[in-house]
């Protein structure tokens, strides 16, 4: 009974030094997604000019989270094989942070009233929050442009929107995804208009120039 004991014991040992290790090298791969993602970035900044578009000093990188503009600007690992994304994303979540600026607050309201009688019918209705990506995804727009072309733009956005409505193409989720982006490229110069009148245009001579 002894020996029974004592082998049990030796197998509940070797299983736990075993899972141990199974984490500590799930940590180590983690750890080198993560630092993979700061070069990323780290490269990014050093290839453009994205000065203008940074309206945070902190950047958190994590993996298994969402890109997120609060309470700290985070990023993650998802797209260490596409830099184009990466950027587009980065954009997008400094966007978020220029937009709802607490001094832009009058101005953000307003935009959103004239965008819900613009487009009125999105996939879930009197979500303000639709409108107030409309807002980012053409700041986004605007800044692909500026730094590629309108064609290599659109090919980004597009590419994103593949990635994150590919799993579950008919949730509420995507669709919200894809109406509020699909606004943005088919109506640039309308839109264009509202940001420009209220001050959301980073460059006005650059990008999506609004005519």
């Amino acid at each position: 009974m002894h020996q029974i004991s004592k082998i049990v014991h030796l197998i509940l040992l070797f299983l736990l030094s075993h899972t141990a290790v199974n984490a500590q090298n799930k940590i180590s791969y983690v750890e080198d997604l993560k630092q993979r993602a700061r070069e990323q970035l780290d490269n990014i900044m050093k290839t453009y000019d994205l000065d203008d578009w940074i309206f945070t000093d902190v950047v958190k990188i994590v993996h298994g989270e969402d890109a997120r503009s609060y309470p700290t600007l985070q990023m993650n690992t998802n797209h260490l094989d596409d830099d184009d994304i990466q950027l587009s994303i980065f954009i997008h979540e400094n966007a978020h942070i220029f937009v709802a600026d607490d001094e832009k607050d009058e101005a953000e309201n307003t935009v959103i009233h004239e965008l819900r009688s613009l487009f009125p019918n999105p996939p879930e209705p009197m979500q303000k929050n639709l409108y107030h990506h409309i807002m980012v995804v053409w700041l986004e727009y605007d800044g692909l442009i500026e730094l590629f072309n309108e064609k290599n733009a659109r090919e980004i956005i597009n590419r994103k929107i593949d990635y994150y409505t590919r799993d579950n193409p008919k949730s509420l989720l995507s669709k919200n995804y894809v109406w509020y982006n699909n606004v943005v490229m088919d109506n640039p110069q309308k839109i264009g208009k509202l940001m420009k009148e209220f001050g959301f245009i980073i460059h006005s001579d650059k990008g999506i120039v609004v005519q």
